[in-house]
């Protein structure tokens, strides 16, 4: 009898223990993020709004928040991950199509779509890059320096054959399209690695299954091809001699969207071996600069930087700004450093002059997935061309507030925020000595013609900026009942190196005719 009483009581002890532990255990912690999941989990709802009364969708945000966040639940979530995984096949990740012999894919950013033949670029955001590329071409051209850009083709693109969802082959996709539009529009040096991918497909796994990247061998594909760009370029590459060993690989970055690190396993996978010439720098002033620099950019932080040094090489400075697949995980920069004294890749998503500056490049690569393109390559990049020279036309003078009516601005120059900090009417801006970017924003107008400027420059001590002028603002034009001026916006974004040993700026327009230089509008420069 007393037996089956403490049998009782230790299943009554473990029954509540099943219930009250999660609770007990339960994340206090905001902002956590799941591993199994990659994603945030939710936080506690606001109870009260900010009248005091009780906040919309307070009882679905809370049992969002309990879903979430009750203790013992990423176990649960690996285990339903690797159940659901094993019996059926399914992935508990929308963000993960698990295909055909062991491939997975990843559906995000039309990454299927592609490889399917069912996501082209639109003919506005074709000549959207075209323009971006063929400015940051020619601005390294001015300086001597070649540019290279450079697309690695999407698993899918390459394996079609495995995708579950249809009945895919090899067909033109993104890369393909933005090769031959850059190449029919523009001069810039465009390398589309997916004919050679195609080419060595029989030579072994050019791509992992269970992860997004390219394997060692897809790599030294991507190497080759680009190589044999720039001996064309008249750059002497080395010969590199690569042997491949067929090793295990276990998890990926699809294993954990899938639900947890190992639920797929290992792979087999071609593992790259050369006699290594070059040495990875970890600490120097490069190095330090360059981790100040990253840790300033949310986006490089994640991608991360890498400084690899061959004192043998005959080549000067190569700069790699690229995504994941040019990390020095996937051993692109060291098989360039066998060529390169320097090799320095930035995980940052458009070229800066800023960090040029810094590394001194001989030669720059811009490494994208096709994946990435269409959200990478539309990105405003950071060139600023600070040679420019004003007009050689006489000068006059701006219609003077009295004589057009109040708000016309300094001469028709109005500095709304300078590193956003409100400017308006004042006659000076502060600079942050320690900031490495300087922000202007604002409007400017023609008052004697009734028009827009022809154009709108910035004097910096020598240094002249034709500033990116022509923006839509139609508060300017309602406030002064002019439709003529609805586009009289700038918006710029300088290097703060430009402003050093100055003390003032200087905006200085061209009528509206082409015929006269208004005088400049000055502030004074305080740096703090």
């Amino acid at each position: 009898m007393r037996g089956k009483k403490a049998a009782l009581l230790a299943g009554v002890i473990c029954f509540a223990a099943v219930l009250v532990l999660p609770l007990l255990t339960i994340n206090r912690i905001p902002g956590v993020v799941s591993e199994a999941e990659n994603r945030y989990l939710a936080t506690f709802p606001d109870v009260f709004d900010g009248e005091g009364h009780l906040s919309d969708g307070l009882k679905s945000g809370f049992e969002s928040w309990l879903g979430d966040n009750l203790g013992f639940r990423s176990v649960f979530v690996k285990l339903a991950a690797g159940i659901r995984l094993k019996l059926f096949p399914q992935s508990i990740s929308d963000r993960v199509e698990v295909g055909r012999d062991g491939w997975y894919y990843f559906t995000g950013d039309h990454n299927v779509e592609i490889g399917a033949g069912k996501y082209k670029l639109s003919e506005e955001l074709l000549q959207d890059i075209a323009q971006r590329q063929q400015r940051i071409s020619d601005w390294y051209a001015q300086q001597g320096i070649p540019y290279l850009l450079v697309m690695d083709p999407g698993k899918p693109s390459i394996y079609p054959e495995y995708i579950a969802s249809g009945d895919y082959a090899v067909q033109e996709t993104v890369c393909d399209q933005l090769e031959r539009y850059l190449e029919e529009n523009t001069t810039v040096q465009v390398v589309n690695a997916k004919t050679a991918m195609l080419a060595n497909k029989d030579k072994g796994k050019l791509y992992y299954q269970h992860d997004t990247h390219a394997t060692d061998l897809g790599s030294y594909v991507i190497y080759q091809t680009v190589a044999e760009k720039l001996e064309q370029l008249g750059i002497a590459m080395d010969d590199l001699s690569v042997t491949f060993l067929d090793e295990q690989k276990e998890n990926g970055d699809l294993s954990d969207m899938m639900g947890y690190s190992h639920s797929l396993g290992n792979e087999i996978i071609p593992t790259a071996q050369w006699p290594v010439s070059s040495t990875m720098i970890t600490d120097g002033p490069l190095y330090e600069q360059s981790r100040v620099f990253q840790q300033a950019d949310n986006e490089a932080r994640g991608l991360g930087f890498a400084i690899f040094e061959n004192a043998n090489a005959e080549n000067g400075t190569l700069l790699i700004y690229g995504d994941s697949q040019w990390t020095q995980y996937h051993k692109l920069p060291q098989m360039f450093a066998e060529s390169f004294r320097t090799v320095m890749f930035m995980g940052l998503r458009a070229v800066d002059m800023e960090f040029d500056e810094l590394v001194k490049p001989d030669v720059v690569i811009f490494g994208v997935g096709e994946r990435q393109i269409d959200f990478i390559l539309k990105r405003e990049p950071f060139i600023v061309d600070t040679g420019e020279e004003l007009p050689e036309l006489p000068q006059t003078a701006m219609i003077t507030a009295e004589e057009y009516g109040a708000g016309v601005g300094r001469q028709g120059v109005c500095l709304d925020r300078f590193n956003g900090v409100t400017v308006r009417n004042s006659p000076e801006v502060a600079l942050d000595s320690s900031t490495r970017y300087v922000e202007l924003h604002g409007w400017a107008a023609d008052f004697k013609n009734n028009a827009p400027f022809q154009a709108l420059y910035l004097q910096v001590g020598d240094a002249v900026v034709r500033l990116n002028y022509g923006q839509r603002r139609a508060d300017v034009g309602e406030a002064y009942e002019n439709e003529a001026l609805n586009d009289v916006g700038f918006d710029e974004k300088l290097p703060a190196s430009m402003f050093e040993g100055a003390s003032e700026i200087s905006f200085i327009g061209v009528d509206a005719n082409g015929e006269y230089l208004y005088e400049p509008v000055t502030y004074k420069l305080i740096v703090d």
